[in-house]
């Protein structure tokens, strides 16, 4: 009876499981690292009280730790070091949730938790949306607290496959299920909802028995949503030209750029190397921090080795003899959406997966003293990570590099919240060792130079700058103004020769625009963001001034 009552005792992974919704699915580092202490905590009291440490299956084990490993080889050579750097610490949070589960018996009722989570964030969500509180509801669809639409959707509807597919619906479930589709309708994600109804189909195929209450869930579901799509005001988002839409559209040029830069550096480009390079080598007009496609993602971020042992460990998993029907479900559901969308960037969906390993026979051992102090240490270092996040979440930038001095958004955050030059170039230096594609570093250090008369230096700066920015018409006009104060500088220094070569610069302006729109991607132009490159009059009127003057000196 004791060990029947201390299995259905209410553990640290359900508490994980049900209060995730409640901090972004696991998105933002602050808690991810609340998260990890939380793991780190649940292992020690599971070390002091079972006096053994149970060691995960060693095939996914391994094929897991080369995938986080190599955020920290990546790291050496990442756009952005520092972020990838603490992409290691971030993606450590699923080793220890691995370690941590473990250390229980597997338990069914650890996927209940993702349906309780799920209704209960649609009520709070409502809640929310009807207070106006900003991100729950834009453009005209739910976000929810993970703060954005469909991956938002894809969490709701696990839930729901969770329910459908359990030993039994009871009458309270129903009431769960209702919320859950309200939800799903309210995301007004098109995927999603075209999923949930493959979800359904899958579910009532798996369940004959219960036909009748599966048949009564797809009625409720089709009805809510034909009655959202014609009777509501949401968009009516599923129709015909799905495939043409400015977003999908969008989504192809992100897919077209990636795979030029995989194949530019198979090994990968770090956490966020993607949307740090895509500002230079982007063909049309977008600025996406993921490339909304986790196959391609984790190509960009670490490379094709830890981007097949991640597929290798799904597919071990998923055809593993001992797998139940409903979590491969589950995993098609979030792997399939994943191809199309972030949702792999919240953590949630990682964790549901390593909750669907087949159980295998547990290794163990009860030397576990080195054990323990490897997690108090553990705990300590999140602690201190921790404590930088709330400082960046306060906007206290200045704590949080000084805390964390490696985390690059802090310092960028700072740069631009400055005023004094002096600070701005010494905060550009620090930035710069971490990251050398953020445009604000050259913009800091141009000043620099100019305040000292340093054109030459500076020129070298605004060019990069104007490579970061160059669907941006705005820079073009401040990469003028430069150009004419470094002109009209040397003018007053009577020196022909830098007059020449600041004057052809800006004749290049026009060539340096039109080779932008020369390599720009024919889809952009059907986007609703195509590019805006028409050059003001007044810019016009500067570069034929400038003609005439240096036919005037020549």
């Amino acid at each position: 009876m004791s060990e029947r009552r201390e299995k259905n005792k209410f553990n640290i992974i359900e508490g994980v499981l049900l209060i995730v919704p409640l901090f972004s699915g696991l998105l933002s580092l602050f808690s991810l690292f609340l998260v990890a202490i939380l793991c780190s905590c649940g292992i020690l009291y599971q070390l002091k009280k079972n006096k053994r440490f149970v060691l995960p299956p060693k095939k996914y084990f391994a094929l897991l730790g080369v995938y986080w490993i190599s955020f920290l080889v990546t790291s050496f050579y990442a756009i952005d070091k520092g972020m990838t750097v603490l992409a290691f610490f971030k993606n450590a949070v699923i080793v220890l949730f691995f370690l941590l589960f473990m250390q229980y018996e597997k338990q069914e009722r650890y996927f209940q938790m993702i349906a309780y989570s799920g209704a209960g964030s649609v009520i709070v969500s409502i809640a929310m949306a009807l207070l106006k509180v900003p991100g729950v509801w834009n453009d005209n669809r739910m976000q929810g607290v993970f703060l954005y639409a469909n991956s938002y959707g894809l969490y709701l509807l696990l839930g729901l496959t969770i329910l459908m597919n359990q030993v039994d619906i009871h009458k309270k479930d129903y009431f769960l299920l209702s919320l859950l589709m309200i939800g799903i309708v309210l995301t007004n994600s098109r995927a999603i909802i075209l999923l949930t109804i493959f979800s359904m189909i899958v579910s009532l195929f798996f369940n004959k028995q219960k036909w009748k209450k599966m048949i009564v869930c797809m009625l409720a579901f089709l009805t809510l949503f034909v009655g959202s799509h014609y009777y509501s005001k949401l968009d009516k988002r599923i129709d015909g030209k799905m495939l043409q839409s400015s977003e999908f559209l969008t989504r192809l040029m992100y897919y077209q750029d990636a795979i030029l830069l995989i194949k530019e550096r198979p090994f990968g480009y770090g956490y966020e190397g993607f949307y740090y390079k895509q500002s230079e080598t982007q063909t049309g007009v977008y600025d996406s921090k993921f490339v909304h496609n986790s196959v391609l993602q984790v190509l960009l971020d670490v490379g094709f080795i830890p981007c097949i042992c991640l597929m290798v460990m799904v597919c071990f998993s998923f055809f593993d003899k001992k797998q139940t029907k409903k979590n491969r479900l589950l995993m098609i559901l979030i792997m399939g959406h994943s191809l199309i969308d972030i949702d792999l960037e919240y953590l949630i969906f990682v964790l549901m997966m390593i909750l669907m390993i087949p159980e295998e026979e547990k290794t163990s051992f009860t030397q576990i003293t080195s054990v323990k102090w490897i997690f108090y240490t553990t705990t300590l270092l999140y602690t201190w990570l921790l404590l930088g996040e709330i400082g960046y979440k306060t906007k206290d930038y200045e704590f949080t590099y000084q805390v964390v001095p490696f985390h690059t958004e802090a310092l960028q955050e700072r740069l631009y919240s400055v005023a004094e030059e002096e600070e701005q170039f010494k905060l550009a230096k620090k930035i710069y060792r971490l990251n050398q594609n953020v445009s604000g570093v050259y913009e800091a250090f141009s000043n620099h130079e100019q305040k000292e008369k340093n054109f030459d230096k500076a020129l070298v700066y605004e060019k990069k700058r104007l490579a970061l920015n160059k669907y941006t018409m705005y820079n073009y006009i401040m990469y003028a103004d430069f150009l004419s104060k470094a002109f009209h500088y040397y003018r007053g220094e009577k020196n022909l020769e830098k007059m020449k070569e600041y004057g052809s610069e800006v004749l290049q302006i026009e060539s340096r625009i039109q080779e932008v729109l020369n390599e720009t991607n024919p889809l952009c132009y059907r986007t609703i963001h195509p590019p805006q490159l028409e050059m003001p009059q007044e810019l016009r009127e500067f570069i034929q001034k400038m003609r005439q003057g240096l036919e005037t000196l020549s």
